[in-house]
């Protein structure tokens, strides 16, 4: 990818980390760092904004923050969960909930951590995972899971982790594992060998060494016996349908459903889409 594709200051704060990752490199894993939990929120839409207006509100606190959660329906268990991706809200994925109500299932979503209506600034994937497992707790195990982009793969993690009887999965735009995520983020801002080794102490240091694994949708759902569901549009200009073509070939027993220009966030819309996962479910 060439830096004049990037908005211009995009292009500066490449070009400053370039350099300035050759004389200070501790700096400048320090400043990637922060950035890689940071969650900035963007303005939602008209559409989620209604989606959210027809839900009932609760708000949880878990590990001291106020986490937003979205219900439709009769909550009960049996539900379907449906879990947003890095920068999203839960309002996101409302296009299920008519299909899914309409089946008699009640329907939860959660803003994560950092994320939409609930507490914070930053959050990481174990924290969401948290929460999954913090709501099934309180509303009971859902009859499936939806789960869009990042959100994919703390559903996995919250499946393993916590041991969460889970019947079925649907990934959405999942990229497969944290080095797909690191190898963009790194070339996002231009980060050197040398800044990348002292990221990656610093990450290894504050979680784990094996931390890459840990939190690999991958490794993560071959440990499980859920029934996965893997979706995907061949545009995606975020995540490469080539990362669920991966997961689908690692994951026994996994169906996939491919699209073609839908792109990251339209395919949550689309009712072919919506439609074959319901069915799946």
């Amino acid at each position: 990818m060439r830096s004049q594709r990037f908005p211009i200051m995009l292009q500066a704060t490449r070009f400053l980390f370039k350099w300035l990752g050759l004389i200070l490199p501790g700096l400048v894993a320090y400043l990637a760092y922060r950035i890689w939990f940071k969650t900035p929120r963007y303005s939602e839409s008209i559409r989620e904004r209604k989606w959210r207006e027809h839900a009932k509100h609760d708000v949880k606190v878990i590990d001291g923050r106020s986490i937003s959660v979205l219900r439709w329906g009769a909550c009960t268990p049996g539900y379907v969960l449906l879990l947003h991706g890095w920068s999203g809200r839960g309002s996101q994925l409302g296009g299920f909930v008519n299909p899914v109500n309409s089946k008699g299932l009640g329907v939860i979503s959660f803003d994560a951590p950092g994320h939409g209506r609930s507490d914070g600034k930053s959050t990481n994937i174990y924290q969401i995972a948290r929460v999954i497992h913090e709501l099934v707790g309180q509303y009971g195990v859902p009859r499936a899971i939806i789960a869009h982009s990042f959100g994919g793969m703390a559903a996995a993690l919250a499946i393993r982790k916590y041991q969460i009887p889970l019947a079925k999965l649907i990934t959405i735009s999942c990229p497969k594992d944290p080095y797909y995520l690191i190898a963009g983020f790194r070339h996002y801002l231009n980060l050197n060998d040398k800044v990348m080794k002292l990221f990656n102490q610093k990450l290894y240091k504050n979680f784990s060494e094996t931390i890459y694994n840990d939190i690999s949708a991958e490794l993560n759902l071959q440990q499980s016996s859920v029934e996965v569901l893997i979706v995907h549009d061949k545009k995606d200009k975020i995540v490469s349908w080539k990362q669920s073509e991966k997961l689908h070939a690692a994951v026994p027993g996994s169906s996939v459903l491919y699209t073609t220009g839908l792109g990251h966030s339209r395919i949550l819309r689309d009712k072919s889409v919506i439609e074959h996962i319901i069915n799946f479910i």
